[in-house]
């Protein structure tokens, strides 16, 4: 767990970072699981949404890394990605 003193002595970027490299990537076979799951009943189950999700931010933040410049701080691309994979999953 993290304590307060740490989220606000360091870069927030840095703590989310760290944060999702704590989600242990999806497997092959658990994610065809997760969506044979989302096909079946036409909608994610709480459990496979999540692992579906907290899986993927790792490609969010690889792609807000690609498209960081001057005028967007990174954290508001992780967000709009996040928001998209949100978003993605609610379809």
């Amino acid at each position: 767990m993290i304590t307060s003193d740490v989220l606000y002595s360091e870069d927030p970027f840095d703590v989310y970072v760290r944060e999702v490299d704590k989600v242990a990537p999806l497997d092959a076979t658990e994610e065809a699981r997760c969506i044979s799951l989302a096909r079946v009943a036409s909608d994610l189950t709480d459990a496979a949404r999540k692992r579906l999700l907290e899986a993927n931010l790792h490609h969010v933040i690889a792609l807000a890394e690609l498209h960081k410049n001057d005028h967007v701080h990174i954290l508001d691309l992780i967000q709009r990605g996040n928001e998209g994979l949100i978003a993605a999953l609610d379809n």
